[in-house]
């Protein structure tokens, strides 16, 4: 039943993370492929949308990929945990009674099932490049504004020292030209 319960969980995460995607690249589609370009007035608000779904799509990715880990665990400590009690029954001579766990297997298709991974690791990929380079372009933006207000700084700075300098040379040159007596 628990594993039964875990596989509902997947496939809904899994449903769930493909309708994200799709509405994430209808969005695209209307935006014209470039959400960044504010020309439009309406861009403002699908841009909104794009980053709720992007922050969506990452949460849910994550924890259909905790779900599938946990899923393979399961099988793992279900298979060693049955070899264990296989042990245990055949040193304590209980090896005549017929107790077995089935584990069936499903066909597959292996090419078909290729492309699918194939093609979640591109999705994969691409979602990852796309937070990366918007923290970059985030990241780039704040080092600029921080380099202007720099810039501003300095050259204040810059104006406050020669500014004393003139005054320190002026008084310098007044006290130069007192005559002692």
């Amino acid at each position: 039943k628990q594993w039964y319960q875990r596989r509902v969980a997947i496939t809904a995460g899994d449903n769930r993370l493909q309708s994200l995607r799709d509405a994430v690249r209808e969005l695209n589609y209307t935006l014209g492929a470039k959400p960044w370009d504010m020309s439009k007035p309406f861009n403002q608000d699908c841009v909104a949308n794009l980053e709720d779904y992007s922050e969506e799509i990452r949460n849910v990715r994550e924890m259909c990929d905790i779900e599938h880990l946990k899923d393979k665990q399961m099988l793992k400590n279900i298979l060693t945990i049955w070899k264990e009690i296989k042990t245990l029954r055949e040193t304590q001579a209980f090896a005549a009674t017929n107790v077995k766990v089935l584990i069936y297997k499903e066909e597959a298709n292996f090419s078909k099932e290729d492309k699918e991974w194939q093609q979640q690791i591109k999705c994969t990929y691409a979602e990852s490049k796309e937070e990366v380079m918007s923290a970059y372009e985030d990241e780039q933006k704040r080092y600029q504004n921080e380099l202007a207000e720099w810039r501003l700084k300095s050259r204040e700075n810059k104006k406050k020292i020669k500014a004393n300098e003139k005054k320190e040379k002026s008084t310098d040159c007044d006290s130069a030209l007192i005559p002692l007596l």
